[in-house]
């Protein structure tokens, strides 16, 4: 690749002296990267004696693996030893990151933060131009980088559940119990729907599954001790809920393979089992994902799973058992252990009805023609051995190749759709285009579907910047793009569709340009951020406006001396302005922010009315959205919030703003707006009454002699108000915040309460209550959650 390193070609180097092959024998003891990006570039002679040898890709990343379901993340992990000056070298520049898609940059940043090289991160974070995602962190948290975590969290990025969950895959405790107490978490205690909800009772045994799925029983240990993982199951009428919870760590450690962890957990299960043991067969179904063969065949074996039909059941309903039976198979063909052939093997020689009923199905209704059952196989490496053995070796038929033909869509495996399509004679179908759109190839799918024509806003939402510009260049000169794609509304909504979509990079590179010349408002953005009902809120394009508008008002101001250089420098390093604040810690980060904010909005001031930085009503609107509701429900993190107040006390004073009109836009109360100036007025009081009379006499002489120093007197008691009232301010989205999380606990625990008293009541009629292990929690029912269909496996 291209390195972006200069070297002086015409110095004497040492190596033209040298053979050609003694050169390669020096190379063959050195690094390959510094093989290319030094020896390779010292002379001619090196890189003549090096061509051909190799040495023309630096792997930055370890070799990746496909995502499994029921893994909340598959980190992207840097290589080891990392290369970290040719990573500065190269792509500490904004150039090369401009010929990357969003996808590729989000990429670059994961490997970066798991490098565990500060400059590398450092670089990565000026000149990525994409939102900072979870995934960023889930990659520096499992590879154990506490200062890239930190520094992550200090930028603003989100912290959602898959972060803390490879903290805890990995073993990381410290790490697991810092993302745990930032993630974004949802506090509201009534769903939409109007059910009672405990999102944090769901978070907090995922990450309990992930620990088990690694193997960390340390982790576990925390989690039940400080993190209340079986709290709720202690409660009254709620005990089946611990058979559950206890099932799904079982299930995680069976499929990760930890047999000691499984079996203890094993032993715990028997203990509270009814008698019904109908958790046996699903976690057989997870022993053979992960466990060697004779752990499989031993646990087979002991709870009678495998075994034919009894003599003398009717045919239907042995048709009918096998049919729930029978996702075994698929569980066994998705092994993670190199013995899947022969634990598929091991199921048919005991149950050959599980292929036969699949055999016998028409339709994708049945357990075998589940795509999301043949996920597991997927996620596999070698999927298309492993599918043209069940689909041409043992004829499973075509329902169970058209849902293994999806599933090879989602997985983008090329062999074993070209096997089904080529080989096999399968028709390509309409579920496996919408699959392979599911799977980051959206901008190709829109090119194919458009009949040739260049679709803008695809390529805003996940292109470079190069194929945006190539692509606004094809639609100024009107050739081979769609209709209705023109300047100023078109041109705005693709900004919009670029900040929905995390790519920073092209919402600045159209407002650059001019297409897209008005910012959106903090309203507009806030109004973005509510779109988002589930997932986390886009924090980034929150940022990204705040430092546009940051940057405006600096820009505006930086002719207006040492002040206008002042502000400039507060208001456009994200890092090193509000986001360093933040780094330094909480209130030590905002007082320092808004110590910042003080001394350049004096000087800023003097630029007049030029400054275009964000008035108070649309503070207000952002710091209600991130700080208050965003927090609530779970939109927004701790650390996002941080970084946004420390913004906010850190910006520049606006010239007519005041403690009244900045207090009042928030909606403080009349008290609280008369107590910001008792507070103004007494720091005055003190500073006089610390001069005393010597420089009381001093301060009216200077004041007759300069007229002119009343006015900048009068912008520092404005300016020293203001920020009294910035405080206050967000004191006050703070306790609002906390008084909301009280309300819904108690909420919470008056719903809980009338529960409680149902099944006394219910005890004391002598009637059953309760549930089984599907109505709390069954980690295996959300394979898709906009599928309908759902199996207990």
């Amino acid at each position: 690749m291209e390195t972006g390193l200069r070297t002086n070609r015409n110095a004497a180097s040492p190596f033209t002296k040298l053979t050609p092959e003694l050169v390669r024998k020096i190379a063959s003891f050195s690094w390959a990267p510094d093989v290319i990006a030094g020896l390779k570039l010292s002379c001619k002679d090196a890189a003549a004696a090096c061509r051909g040898e190799n040495y023309f890709v630096i792997t930055l990343a370890q070799p990746a693996t496909r995502l499994e379901p029921k893994r909340r993340s598959n980190p992207v992990i840097a290589a080891a030893p990392w290369p970290g000056w040719q990573f500065v070298a190269h792509w500490g520049r904004s150039e090369p990151w401009q010929q990357l898609t969003v996808r590729q940059r989000q990429r670059l940043l994961c490997l970066a933060a798991s490098s565990g090289h500060g400059p590398s991160l450092n670089a990565a974070l000026k000149h990525c131009g994409c939102s900072v995602k979870s995934q960023v962190l889930a990659s520096a948290a499992w590879a154990g980088q506490t200062a890239a975590c930190n520094r992550l969290l200090a930028e603003g990025c989100e912290v959602g559940l898959e972060a803390v969950c490879a903290a805890a895959e990995a073993g990381h405790l410290s790490l697991c119990s810092l993302l745990w107490g930032k993630r974004d978490r949802n506090y509201i205690s009534y769903s939409e729907l109007g059910e009672l909800e405990d999102p944090a009772e769901v978070d907090v045994v995922r990450v309990a599954e992930a620990a088990c799925f690694g193997g960390h029983a340390r982790v576990l240990k925390w989690l039940e001790r400080d993190e209340g993982l079986n709290d709720e199951s202690e409660r009254v009428g709620q005990a089946y809920k611990r058979l559950a919870v206890m099932a799904s760590l079982a299930k995680a450690a069976a499929r990760g393979g930890r047999m000691s962890l499984m079996r203890r957990l094993d032993d715990e299960l028997q203990d509270h089992d009814d008698g019904a043991g109908s958790w046996q067969q699903r976690l057989l179904c997870h022993v053979a994902l992960g466990c060697p063969l004779p752990v499989f065949r031993e646990l087979a074996d002991r709870w009678q799973q495998l075994e034919p039909p009894q003599p003398g059941v009717p045919t239907a309903a042995a048709a009918a058992a096998a049919d729930r039976e029978c996702t075994v198979l698929l569980f066994a063909l998705g092994n993670r252990t190199p013995d899947w052939r022969e634990k598929v093997e091991l199921v048919l020689t005991r149950r050959p009805d599980y292929l036969a009923a699949a055999v016998r199905a028409e339709h994708d209704t049945h357990p075998l023609a589940d795509r999301r059952l043949f996920k597991w196989a997927a996620a596999q490496p070698d999927f298309e051995h492993r599918v043209r053995y069940l689909v041409s070796d043992k004829g499973a038929g075509a329902a169970a190749a058209r849902a293994a033909a999806v599933a090879a869509a989602g997985a983008v495996d090329v062999g074993a759709l070209r096997f089904l399509l080529d080989e096999h004679g399968m028709r390509l179908f309409e579920k496996c285009i919408c699959e392979a759109a599911a799977h980051d190839q959206h901008a190709v799918l829109e090119f194919l579907r458009a009949g040739g024509e260049v679709q803008l806003q695809p390529i805003a939402e996940s292109g470079s910047v190069e194929q945006l510009e190539w692509a606004l260049g094809l639609a100024a000169s009107g050739a081979g793009v769609a209709a209705a794609q023109g300047p100023a509304p078109a041109a705005q909504r693709l900004l919009f569709a670029a900040l929905e979509a995390g790519n920073l990079a092209a919402a600045s590179h159209l407002h650059a340009r001019g297409l897209a010349p008005v910012l959106p408002t903090a309203g507009q953005v806030v109004d973005l951020c509510r779109q988002r009902t589930v997932e986390p809120g886009s924090f980034a394009s929150v940022r990204w406006l705040v430092e546009q508008r940051r940057g405006g008002q600096a820009a505006a101001a930086g002719g207006a001396g040492t002040g206008g250089a002042a502000a400039g420098a507060a208001g456009t390093g994200g890092a090193a302005g509000a986001g360093g604040a933040v780094a330094n810690g909480g209130a030590a980060g905002a007082g320092g922010a808004a110590a910042i904010g003080r001394a350049a909005a004096i000087g800023g001031l003097a630029a007049g009315e030029a400054a275009v930085g964000l008035a108070d009503a649309e503070w207000k609107g952002l710091l209600d959205e991130v700080g208050l509701d965003g927090r609530l429900r779970g939109r927004f993190s701790e650390n996002q919030w941080e970084w946004l107040k420390a913004a906010f006390l850190a910006s520049p004073v606006l010239p007519h703003a005041t403690a009244a009109s900045t207090a009042g836009e928030s909606g403080l109360s009349r008290t609280a707006i008369v107590g910001v100036g008792g507070v103004v007025n007494n720091r005055k009081r003190a500073e006089a009454a610390s001069a005393g009379p010597e420089g009381s006499g001093l301060r009216a002489a200077a004041r007759a002699e300069h007229e002119g120093g009343r006015g900048r007197e009068r912008v520092e008691e404005r300016v020293a108000g203001v920020m009294a009232a910035r405080r206050v301010v967000v004191a006050a989205v703070e306790r609002r915040f906390r008084e909301k999380i009280v309300w819904e606990e108690a909420l919470r625990a008056d719903a809980y309460g009338d529960i409680e008293a149902e099944y006394r009541e219910a005890m004391a009629r002598g009637a059953e209550y309760g549930g089984d292990e599907g109505d709390f929690y069954d980690s295996e029912d959300d394979f898709d959650e906009d599928e309908d269909m759902d199996y207990p496996f």
